[in-house]
């Protein structure tokens, strides 16, 4: 059989001419060799004379089984397996070869045959396959010669199989000594719909076939009919469990494959949980070692220090502000505040002190040129020209090192502090100790942090401060209440170690029924940076039964009047703070309910707001040493330009309040710290004020931070510069002057002489100058602008302006010192830098920019119309006395 591609209507005629003219060469063959009617006899009987008809018929067969095999062969080709078995017989039939009417022959009519594969004897090719196989006692014999014609066609028909809707039969070779039988072998892959069986396939199933595209699919396998016949009932047994094998494997793999996905679950949760558990131990012994060394290392810095602080040594500043990380996260331009501590180079004050200084910022040329400058202006205050020796100048620039960490721009979304980055920066630590080898040096840290253990194990060197641990807990607002409490020191009246809501408004009711005179009160977040935490509420204005509460005060005892009134305001509180609080960081807080989420979360503190209109803020700095001596380095009034609660500058010194009480005060806070192991530098502040009641000056400490301050900073600036001393028990700064003396004689020859005299200096100082349009002109006109208008400082008179450079590239934040021999004077100029700067510098880049020099401006004029009142008051007072 040859396969010929053709067309549908091609197809369907060729198939209708093709079964016309088989049928019309069956009935040739038939008519010629049964020219009469055929007899019952003759379906039953095999006539001994005619044995060619029945050769005939096998040989008809044999070509019918050939078709069929070479159909079998392209169903093969087609990846459908079916095996056939050649069985060759011993008496050929004759060339001349008839058709008759089939008989169905006996089992010893002709020898059976083995198959090779199957070891089973196969069927003779007299006897009809198995699935056609019919009961004769059900069979219809034909009565005519017409029926019988029909039958004979259908017989003859029955068996062929039609796979490709177009093909063309081609004349068979006539095989003398062979004939063909099939076997069929069932597997799993029948029912599954792989291979084709051989059914009987009508003219009209053709004709459906030849109309579609694809590949027809058998309809033995979509109907019940293969279960029908020899062995149905196995093959459906086979089907069924195959089925049910698929269903119960299909729902083994799923409960397997879920059960594969919880072990790789459980499985990576414990690797996880052993890895992390591994990994905490490892951490927490680190961190035991880290804190031996510390300790051993403070008492051998304890035991030699008088002999260290007088001798060469080498101090190594890290100015990092170790705090906590949702602090740090919510904090902006953490590296730019880290560097307002830049000023610490001038602590090369001292001849026996080099400094390595780790910047938190890129330090470019321009920057490191200048400060060459600054460092180098020292030399020619103290000789009184601006022309120093140049050997004195290159030694002091080999006794100052920048080090920037490799590791500074590598974590830009952690707000990393500076010790953690250095931590992370093994060149950095690396050139640091080789800088520091066989010396004596020190680490001086910011806001102490956890990872200063590890930078001072890996240097080998002590740290001028106290424990991370202890630092943290004591700068917190409810850690310095402690402190407070036990010095007797005054303080605000207040609650501290807050943690629940109840507690609050308990509390709060409480304080204002004992202070009814209070009218604000604060609330502040205990780990909280530079006033961002704070929120405070107008109780006496909007709470609607104070007024009430004040007359009954007035009129009856208080212990009467809290019992009517407790329950009222404990009820009115709530809708009042949360409608009237009014939030200081407005960025991050803005409604009531955010603002107690953070704070009743990491802890706060309630305060009363002093009861008084004029209000005096002061910062000390002190220096707790390991000796146990403690130092008053600096004093100053705070200036508020952005913020009420924000320290934006100092006027230093301070003259707000007496001296001698303010030294008992930090005398007392001092002792408290050293008790708890609390050594380095230390912030107090203070606010002052007058009693509306008694009209008496009122003190009240307000807050403690552990480590170097900006303040401190700039303070080691302005005593560089000026070479001036401060007196800690006057609170005064000090210049010597050098004064010639007038000659007795006008002829008198030789060199001039000098008296030295010493001159007051006051100083205004801030590290938070802010102007957008800075960062568009070269630090070199800038200075060129401030040169032109007499910005600058004088160094025989030892008095001007000194600027300190805190960024490189962006350069829109700077600082500024200025100095003048009265407080008035150095206000005004202060107030002149700021005009003078601001005006030259929009008129430059014609933008006006965004800036807080006018807040500062509208600040500083504010203070320097107080001391003008105060001192024509003091005047006043002394010409009547």
């Amino acid at each position: 059989m040859a396969l010929v591609p053709s067309s549908n209507d091609e197809s369907d005629n060729r198939n209708t001419n093709n079964e016309k003219d088989r049928k019309n060469s069956m009935m040739n063959v038939f008519n010629r060799h049964n020219s009469s009617s055929l007899s019952v006899n003759q379906f039953n009987v095999r006539p001994a004379q005619d044995r060619s008809t029945y050769e005939q018929l096998y040989q008809f067969q044999e070509s019918r089984d050939r078709l069929s095999s070479n159909s079998n062969r392209q169903r093969h080709s087609d990846g459908k397996p079916i095996v056939m078995i050649d069985t060759t017989y011993n008496n050929p039939p004759p060339e001349n070869s008839g058709l008759q009417l089939p008989l169905i022959e006996t089992h010893h009519s002709r020898p059976k045959s083995r198959n090779s594969l199957s070891r089973k004897p196969s069927e003779s090719l007299g006897i009809l396959p198995l699935k056609h196989r019919r009961t004769l006692l059900n069979y219809n014999i034909p009565s005519s010669s017409d029926d019988a014609k029909r039958e004979l066609l259908r017989l003859a028909g029955h068996e062929t199989t039609i796979q490709i809707t177009s093909s063309t039969f081609e004349s068979l070779p006539s095989r003398t000594n062979s004939s063909i039988q099939r076997i069929r072998t069932y597997s799993r892959e029948d029912y599954d719909g792989n291979i084709y069986h051989h059914e009987p396939t009508t003219i009209s199933n053709v004709k459906s076939f030849n109309h579609r595209n694809q590949k027809p699919v058998p309809e033995r396998l979509s109907s019940t009919h293969r279960f029908l016949g020899h062995n149905g009932k196995e093959r459906a047994a086979i089907v069924i469990q195959s089925f049910w094998r698929g269903v119960r494997t299909r729902q083994a793999y799923k409960k397997l494959k879920k059960r594969k996905w919880a072990v790789n679950v459980i499985a990576s949760a414990w690797l996880t949980h052993s890895k992390l558990s591994q990994i905490r131990n490892h951490l927490k012994l680190t961190r035991h070692r880290q804190l031996e060394f510390f300790h051993l290392k403070q008492n051998e810095f304890k035991e030699n220090w008088l002999l260290i602080s007088s001798n060469r040594r080498v101090i190594v500043h890290l100015p990092s502000l170790g705090l906590t990380e949702h602090t740090r996260k919510k904090l902006k331009n953490l590296s730019l505040r880290e560097n307002y501590q830049i000023g610490r180079l001038c602590e090369l004050e001292d001849p026996n002190v080099d400094i390595i200084y780790v910047s938190s910022v890129d330090v470019n040329d321009e920057i490191l040129q200048y400060y060459n400058k600054l460092i180098h202006l020292r030399t020619m205050v103290e000789q009184g020209s601006e022309q120093p020796l140049p050997s004195t100048s290159n030694h002091i620039y080999e006794r100052f090192k920048i080090i920037i960490p490799e590791a500074l721009h590598s974590f830009p979304k952690h707000n990393m502090c500076l010790s953690t980055l250095l931590k992370y920066s093994p060149k950095a630590l690396k050139q640091i100790k080789t800088l520091i080898k066989d010396r004596q040096a020190y680490l001086v840290s910011g806001i102490s942090h956890m990872d200063d253990l590890h930078i001072a194990e890996y240097l080998n060197i002590p740290i001028y401060g106290c424990e991370p641990e202890a630092s943290y807990l004591y700068s917190t607002k409810s850690g310095s209440k402690r402190i407070f409490k036990s010095s007797n020191v005054p303080m605000p009246f207040g609650e501290y170690d807050i943690y629940d809501e109840k507690h609050l408004l308990n509390a709060l009711t409480q304080l204002i029924i004992d202070h009814s005179d209070v009218q604000r009160w604060l609330f502040k977040i205990d780990d909280q940076f530079d006033g961002l935490g704070i929120a405070y509420c107008d109780i006496a204005i909007y709470l609607p039964c104070y007024d009430d509460f004040v007359k009954e005060v007035e009129n009856s005892s208080k212990k009467s009047v809290s019992k009517d009134f407790y329950g009222k305001i404990l009820s009115e509180l709530p809708n009042v703070l949360d409608k009237y609080t009014i939030y200081v960081n407005k960025a991050q807080f803005n409604s009531w309910k955010t603002f107690m989420s953070s704070f009743l979360s990491q802890g706060g503190i309630i305060e009363a707001y002093p009861p008084s209109d004029s209000i005096t803020s002061l910062t000390i700095c002190l220096a707790i040493e390991f000796d146990g001596q403690n130092s008053l380095i600096c004093s100053g009034d705070q200036l508020h330009a952005e913020s009420q609660y924000s320290c934006w500058g100092l006027a230093f010194p301070q003259s707000s309040v007496d001296p001698k009480e303010l030294n008992n005060y930090c005398a007392l806070i001092a002792e408290q710290c050293k008790q708890r192991h609390i050594y380095g530098y230390i912030d107090l502040d203070f606010v002052t004020f007058i009693e509306t009641k008694t009209d008496k000056q009122q003190i009240w400490i307000t807050d403690l931070s552990v480590g170097y301050s900006e303040h401190l900073s700039l303070f080691r600036v302005m005593k560089y510069v000026t070479t001036g001393q401060f007196n800690s028990q006057k609170h005064s700064f000090t210049v010597q002057m050098k004064q010639p003396k007038q000659r007795l004689r006008n002829w008198q020859n030789g060199a001039p002489e000098y008296t030295i005299i010493e001159r007051n200096r006051y100083a205004i100082w801030s590290s938070r100058l802010y102007h957008t349009n800075l960062s568009t002109i070269p630090y070199s006109m800038f200075f060129q602008i401030c040169r032109s208008h007499a910005v600058g400082f004088d160094v025989r008179e030892k008095q001007g302006s000194i600027f300190t450079l805190l960024e490189g590239n962006h350069h829109d934040h700077i600082g500024m010192i200025t100095i003048s021999e009265t407080l008035q004077q150095t206000l005004s100029n202060f107030i002149s830098n700021l005009n003078v700067i601001h005006r030259e510098i929009v008129k430059t880049t014609e933008i006006q920019g965004q800036n807080n020099f006018m807040l500062a401006v509208n600040e500083i004029e504010n203070i320097l119309d107080t001391t003008q009142d105060n001192a024509s008051n003091v005047s006043l007072n002394t010409t009547t006395s």
